[in-house]
């Protein structure tokens, strides 16, 4: 099959692996399909219409039915290369997915790192833009855009002490003998076995 660009569509799922250490990035303006942003020398009509970011990587692609890996031109949202930014590398192997959705705005695409595997055992890297060039029909094509996406700020619980009105529940007490005597005589009342637990010869612990 050709080399191509894989993007993840409408409720789908995909396993791929990074080939190269960067995703490397452009501008497109979405009119019914991507149309790629040169930047200054965009026409004034396409120009108006928002700018979206768009990630690029030589990667490849599990292939469930013949169990192989496949080459291909990886594409990820301003979104998901925040989530991959700081643990993509050459060997790390990524579940993309998209929740399936109706109507005109796609849902978020998600990445979730899988593994890592060993660089050594992998194809070398390969250029992406021949590639891109036959995909958005265009003679030149600049991959020196960074995300605009400010990062994600990641944070972590502070242990302390509850505030007012807010504190856990106590445990349960356990039940006192003589609650604990007046249980099981209900239960042997009732035909449940001796000591009231159905025939054990040791019964649990009681709670209130």
């Amino acid at each position: 099959m050709p080399l191509c660009v894989h993007r993840v569509g409408n409720g789908e799922q995909t396993v791929v692996r990074a080939l190269g250490n960067r995703i490397a990035g452009l501008c497109i303006h979405w009119i019914k399909v991507g149309v790629y942003c040169p930047g200054p020398s965009c026409p004034a009509a396409i120009h108006k219409v928002p700018l979206q970011w768009r990630g690029y990587f030589a990667g490849e692609r599990w292939w469930h039915d013949t169990q192989l890996w496949y080459p291909c031109v990886v594409e990820v949202t301003a979104a998901a290369e925040l989530v991959m930014r700081e643990r993509f590398q050459r060997g790390s192997v990524w579940l993309l997915n998209r929740d399936r959705y109706q109507g005109r705005n796609p849902s978020e695409l998600k990445a979730e790192l899988l593994e890592l595997v060993n660089p050594a055992t992998l194809s070398l890297p390969f250029d992406v833009h021949q590639v891109l060039r036959r995909t958005y029909g265009v003679p030149e094509i600049s991959l020196d855009q960074v995300n605009p996406m400010e990062p994600k700020v990641w944070v972590t619980g502070v242990p302390d002490r509850p505030p007012v009105g807010h504190e856990p529940p106590p445990p349960p007490a356990p039940m006192t003998a003589e609650e604990i005597a007046e249980l099981r005589a209900k239960a042997a009342s009732m035909g449940l076995g001796k000591n009231g637990t159905n025939g054990r010869t040791k019964g649990p612990t009681y709670y209130r």
